[in-house]
């Protein structure tokens, strides 16, 4: 049986959402101020339901073996280039498979090795505009990467270890690449998560948040561990497009826009954050957490 994407929908798309909904909104106040260079843009609108519906176009995935031997796909193994052409990261293969808009197969990209152009241990994707492929390959500490006609570039190292989790952690942008990181701890039994621009002259802080190291969840029935942390513990949401990137790095409705790597507008709403509940904790991990 086939699998069906759980496609994401990333800061970038609800933040033109939440903006657009705002200004024709009955009784809504936006306020628009400048601090040091930075707009501050706050509205008041209340919460509505937007009138988005689904429907199935067709589905990818499922094959026994081959390309599409693959099963769930998520932020870290899709991505879709400016032409529509959809982009999945076939990790048992170590390949990147390419389909039309429409979900036909056009071919693959890499394959399972340690050689130029080969792929070690797949671990996410990341696809430009151009449609210039690039996998972050544990194996190798770094990206592999391919152009648009499928053929292997060069391999790029990172001095750093890729955010562990399921959040999407490299995307490329018009300046370099965008990759989410575990930083450096200032404090002492804490955890930090770091967003970095990474372009050919520097490297540059886009947003960081430091959270408490996690504790080890025991389960005496198979005998070992995970470190989890906190449940609903907040981390740091991003999307990118060209030069523009949007992060979320609280619990407030509150969006940080970057252009080329400086901040240039925050977007807030007045609303708090929602009390956590066991209930909902149970329906985020359930029963077997």
């Amino acid at each position: 049986m086939k699998a069906w994407p759980d496609f994401t929908l990333y800061a970038a798309l609800i933040l033109a959402g939440s903006v657009s909904c705002d200004s024709g909104g009955v009784g809504t106040k936006v306020v628009r101020a400048d601090s040091s260079g930075i707009e501050i843009v706050e509205s008041t609108a209340r919460d509505r339901e937007l009138p988005w519906t689904l429907q199935r176009e067709f589905e990818l995935g499922g094959e026994a073996a081959g390309p599409e031997s693959f099963y769930s796909v998520g932020p870290l193994t899709v991505d879709v280039d400016g032409h529509g052409r959809i982009h999945v990261l076939n990790s048992v293969e170590n390949q990147v498979v390419i389909f039309t808009p429409e979900g036909e197969l056009i071919g693959t990209v890499g394959a399972k090795g340690e050689g130029p152009g080969e792929i070690s241990i797949a671990a996410s994707l990341a696809v430009n505009n151009d449609g210039m492929v690039s996998v972050f390959d544990l194996g190798k500490g770094g990206l592999v990467r391919f152009d648009s006609g499928g053929e292997f570039l060069s391999n790029l190292p990172f001095p750093f270890f890729p955010w562990a989790g399921t959040a999407r952690h490299v995307a490329q942008t018009s300046e370099g690449y965008l990759v989410a990181t575990m930083g450096p701890t200032l404090e002492e039994n804490t955890s930090r998560h770091v967003l970095q621009l990474i372009s050919p002259n520097d490297t540059a802080l886009i947003a960081e948040r430091s959270f408490p190291r996690p504790d080890m969840a025991i389960f005496p029935p198979c005998g070992g561990g995970l470190s989890l942390p906190p449940i609903f513990e907040v981390q740091i949401s991003w999307d990118a497009q060209e030069n523009t990137i949007v992060v979320s790095r609280s619990d407030l409705f509150e969006f940080e826009i970057f252009e080329s790597g400086r901040l240039v507008r925050r977007v807030r709403r007045m609303l708090g954050p929602r009390p956590a509940t066991e209930h909902m904790a149970f329906e985020e991990l359930g029963d077997g957490y």
